[in-house]
């Protein structure tokens, strides 16, 4: 299938840089590899605003844990580590 756009002079232009620098064969190869980076990012952004939700369910929960400082904060995530090294 073929469809025609009309770009503005900027975005033909950084279609044209990407096809120099970036060793695109064609327009339609920078635009797929735009359009997979694009995907990427929505799947990420989705991924992190629903790790977001969790984290701020766990907090309004109580599901949290206080340290005095961050010496304390480090000993408990070396603790962490260890014990899943260990385990």
């Amino acid at each position: 299938m073929t469809t025609t756009f009309n770009l503005g002079d900027d975005i033909a232009a950084k279609i044209s840089r990407q096809m120099v620098a970036g060793g695109f064969k064609s327009p339609e190869a920078v635009m797929n590899a735009a359009l997979d980076a694009l995907a990427v990012m929505q799947t990420d952004a989705e991924q992190l605003r629903r790790l977001i939700a969790e984290a701020d369910a766990d907090v309004a929960a109580g599901r949290v844990t206080r340290y005095a400082n961050a010496d304390e904060l480090v000993a408990d995530i070396l603790a962490a580590g260890d014990a899943r090294s260990s385990g």
